[in-house]
């Protein structure tokens, strides 16, 4: 089950982020926290553990922990600011339902993709999307 790939999965919007990642990576060659996105984008949608990120990277869990938090990150906020970013370009690039887009990002299920969204945006996924369209739509009419 694990070697079938994910229904619904944009192998081009794979490739987008993991380009611009690329780019990011080559911009911040230093930081380590530009290294852990960077992994983040480009294994998602199998997120990496703590430890297997640590593996990646040729570190220790600890050693991951102490230079992020040398940085003011932690592995869970660029892992929280990663799915955010993907479920905001999913939203506003695509008609994908929630429920798929939950899935994408890392979430079990569409409420807790619900409630994490509502965190990081202070608005539900849905009523992001309504409002990105109708900016969209806005600024089309004006042009």
């Amino acid at each position: 089950m694990a070697d079938q790939p994910l229904v619904g999965w944009d192998p081009e919007a794979h490739r987008r982020v993991c380009s611009a990642g690329d780019e990011e990576l080559t911009k911040l060659a230093g930081s380590l926290g530009a290294k852990v996105r960077h992994l983040f984008h480009r294994n998602q949608p199998d997120w990496p553990s703590l430890v297997e990120m640590a593996e990646a990277l040729g570190l220790s869990r600890r050693t991951l922990v102490r230079r992020l938090e040398d940085e003011d990150l932690s592995y869970q906020s660029l892992l929280d600011e990663t799915r955010n970013e993907l479920a905001c370009w999913y939203l506003r690039h695509t008609e994908q339902p929630l429920n798929a887009i939950a899935e994408k990002v890392g979430f079990s299920d569409q409420g807790n993709f619900s409630r994490g969204f509502r965190r990081w945006q202070g608005q539900a996924p849905s009523e992001y999307r309504l409002c990105f369209k109708a900016d969209a739509s806005s600024h089309q009419a004006q042009t």
